[in-house]
């Protein structure tokens, strides 16, 4: 452990420093860089020119070679006695690709000009923010490499800082731990706590499912008791009524309670129609009584005319 915090402290103070380095004065780094790319450029087309003598491949091939191998040379030698050319180089190419790009967008924008669209300022003012970018890369290069170096340098002394804090606080858990005579809880393996969480949750939804049935039982005893009571209170007061009606009196017809059309059973629901059905018979009855009688006092009529005409 010991070891391994050491270590950890070197590197977080190397790196410390190479941040505070880049922060402060960033130019030399640039140059540095850019010697070092100019020596593996410088490397790589001496390579390509040992290739040239040493490869036995066509003339064309060969020709490739050769030109690829001197360019580099050239490039890695300039480098060498120019590195701010390299430096500046990434962000030029950057700033003309942007620049170009703004120049389409505004190009566009002289079409929406043309259509009248209303907000064709919009685009315009996005393409001239482009453009403005594009030429302060191309302008401002070694500026912006040097910007750039400086948020590098920012990025490792935070690292460096945040690794010496981490195992600060590690050593200092294993010191209490090794005070204190305990061992470090031991990590248990990924399959194991998942399974312990799954039996956790499994266990909670039983318990809430058994709370719910409970809650239900509850609310149907009381709803058993209500309905009790109430059933107990109508036959007291059907009691008391009866003890205070006089003897001989009738006895008052039960009135049924209220129920909405939609709850009413089937029994409640016969009544008019059990009640319409005897008014019909009823009226049918009549209807027959009244045609026999019409019929037995014409035909008694009749049979009168027929007796006196024959005497």
């Amino acid at each position: 452990m010991e070891t391994l915090k050491r270590n950890r402290i070197i590197a977080g103070v190397i790196s410390i420093v190479i941040g505070l380095l880049f922060l402060a004065v960033p130019e030399p780094f640039l140059n540095i860089l850019s010697r070092c790319i100019g020596i593996v450029m410088l490397i790589a087309g001496i390579a390509s020119l040992a290739l040239f003598f040493t490869e036995n491949a066509t003339q064309v091939v060969r020709t490739l070679i050769l030109f690829l191998g001197g360019t580099a040379i050239a490039i890695g030698v300039w480098v060498l006695f120019h590195p701010e050319f390299m430096v500046t180089l990434i962000p030029r190419i950057f700033g003309i690709v942007l620049a170009a790009n703004g120049v389409s967008k505004l190009l566009s924008t002289m079409n929406l000009v043309r259509a009248n669209y209303e907000k064709w300022w919009v685009p315009m003012i996005l393409a001239l923010i482009s453009i403005a970018a594009g030429l302060a890369l191309i302008v401002r290069a070694y500026d912006i490499a040097t910007l750039f170096l400086r948020l590098v340098g920012l990025a490792f002394a935070y690292d460096g800082a945040s690794d010496i804090w981490i195992v600060s606080q590690i050593a200092k858990y294993v010191k209490i731990v090794e005070t204190e005579g305990g061992e470090a809880p031991a990590k248990k393996p990924f399959l194991e706590v998942l399974k312990e969480k799954q039996k956790e949750s499994a266990k909670k939804r039983e318990e809430r499912a058994a709370q719910r049935k409970i809650e239900k039982e509850k609310r149907d005893a009381e709803r058993a008791a209500e309905k009790a009571a109430k059933e107990a209170e109508q036959a007291a007061q059907k009691e008391a009524a009866a003890a205070a009606a006089p003897e001989g009196a009738a006895e008052p017809k039960e009135k049924k309670p209220w129920k909405p059309f939609w709850k009413k059973d089937a029994a409640d629901a016969a009544e008019p129609v059990e009640a319409a059905a005897e008014g019909t018979e009823a009226v049918a009855e009549e209807a027959v009584e009244g045609t026999w009688r019409t019929i037995e006092t014409t035909v008694g009529e009749a049979v009168d005319d027929t007796t006196s005409s024959d005497t």
